[in-house]
């Protein structure tokens, strides 16, 4: 007698409309990318200029970044993501959190150019209910099924002249398939759950050469009496996933988990204000160019293997998004108005998963608002509770939209809001 399970074996409905290779591994929602404001710029982070609390899921190394300016941020979805919404899969739903701490070597008040972070994410799949039923259609059980990972991460910051974060995640992964267990003869030799550990490992080096200019010629560089220039170039790499094989069959089988290499490469250039009284960013425009290679292969037999190096051409994949049978490429454009507004477009390419969409999204900062004012106000700067708000507090709403054509990602929202202080 055959028996069949709503959605259709679970990851092939969940994961075959994202992730390339499919078939090469498991737990594949590892993939999904939990940072809204990359999701509005096709998903790069690698490299980007955005250190908040969910970029250091897909790189540890912003965390050693982040945490020269911030002492402590909170990151979440308000709500969870409806996962391939033209599926109609009820209780299909994605969710992210996450929480950083970060301390200045130097001390309260003083600046160090080394500085320690350290952040937690939550990642949660929420598979819905599944049935489990006869040829018939008599149902034999029902279940709600999920997946989740938990990832504790921490990096070190450098600072002099340039920047450099260098980071290490820890990763407990979880799939919870509930009611199929192994003394079921429902489906016999599959177990309810499975889980793995795993670790990430990254690198974010930033090049402020208008600053660099500025030291080593002892003075700003200035474009008229009050404009300064902002010129920076980025370079992250990042290795994901790295662990052993996750078993569904009581170990007589084992997959591997999506071990992943990312390259990515970003620019920023913008004007900041300043003269005897007032200072404050005028406008900045990033371009960020991300590539990614699945280190995991199938043999003749069908067993997997993870590949070793990262498998990613700097100059065909990254600088040029070039995407190919075995690599993704993810490009992403990012315009910030007066550090209150900003803009973003992108695009993601999967040749091999025939995956192909465009992204967008922007921005807002309440906090950045204020700051503004407060430049432009002293008034502002004097009040006891606007004051310490500009200077210390920031509050961000995030919005991200996948423009997929026909596909199932099509018309996939995140929002996220973040919360900091400085």
């Amino acid at each position: 007698m055959k028996y069949l399970i709503s959605t259709l074996l679970l990851s092939v409905t969940v994961f075959a409309s994202q992730a390339k290779a499919v078939s090469e591994a498991a737990v594949l929602f590892l993939l999904i990318q939990p940072s809204v404001r990359a999701n509005g710029m096709g998903g790069s982070s690698v490299a980007s200029f955005d250190h908040g609390p969910q970029a250091i899921a897909f790189n540890p190394a912003h965390a050693g970044i982040a945490a020269f300016e911030t002492s402590l941020a909170v990151e979440f979805y308000p709500g969870a993501t409806n996962w391939l919404p033209q599926f109609n899969i009820e209780g299909l739903t994605y969710n992210a959190k996450s929480f950083f701490l970060g301390y200045n070597l130097g001390g309260r008040g003083k600046r160090s150019p080394v500085s320690l972070g350290v952040s937690y994410t939550r990642i949660d799949l929420n598979l819905g209910e599944q049935i489990v039923t006869t040829e018939s259609g008599t149902i034999l059980e029902r279940f709600e099924s999920s997946q989740n990972a938990n990832t504790w991460s921490i990096a070190v910051g450098f600072d002099y002249l340039i920047k450099l974060g260098v980071g290490f995640s820890f990763k407990s992964i979880n799939s919870n398939l509930s009611g199929l267990v192994s003394s079921t003869s429902v489906l016999p030799g599959l177990v309810g759950s499975a889980s793995v550990n795993a670790y990430d490992f990254g690198l974010l080096l930033q090049v402020p050469v208008a600053d660099i200019v500025s030291s080593v010629n002892g003075k700003p560089v200035k474009i008229g009496r009050h404009l300064s220039p902002v010129l920076t170039p980025a370079f992250g790499i990042s290795k994901s996933n790295i662990g052993g094989m996750i078993s569904f069959t009581g170990g007589s089988q084992e997959d591997p988990i999506p071990r992943v290499a990312r390259i990515g490469i970003s620019l920023r250039a913008g004007l900041n204000y300043a003269d005897d009284s007032k200072a404050f960013p005028v406008a900045s425009l990033e371009w960020s160019s991300e590539a990614e290679d699945l280190l995991v292969r199938r043999d003749l037999q069908e067993r997997g293997r993870y590949e070793s190096g990262f498998g990613l051409d700097l100059i065909d994949n990254v600088l040029t998004g070039s995407a190919s049978q075995d690599v993704i490429t993810r490009q992403g454009w990012e315009l910030n108005l007066l550090d209150i507004i900003t803009f973003r477009l992108g695009n993601y390419d999967d040749p091999d998963g025939l995956v192909f969409y465009d992204t967008e999204g922007y921005g807002i900062s309440l906090s950045g608002f204020l700051r503004f004012l407060a430049e432009t106000n002293p008034g502002i700067r004097d009040h006891s509770v606007l004051g310490f708000l500009s200077r210390h507090v920031d509050l961000e709403y995030h919005y991200a939209r996948f423009d997929a054509g026909r596909g199932p990602l099509d018309d996939t929202t995140f929002d996220t809001v973040k919360i900091s202080l400085h």
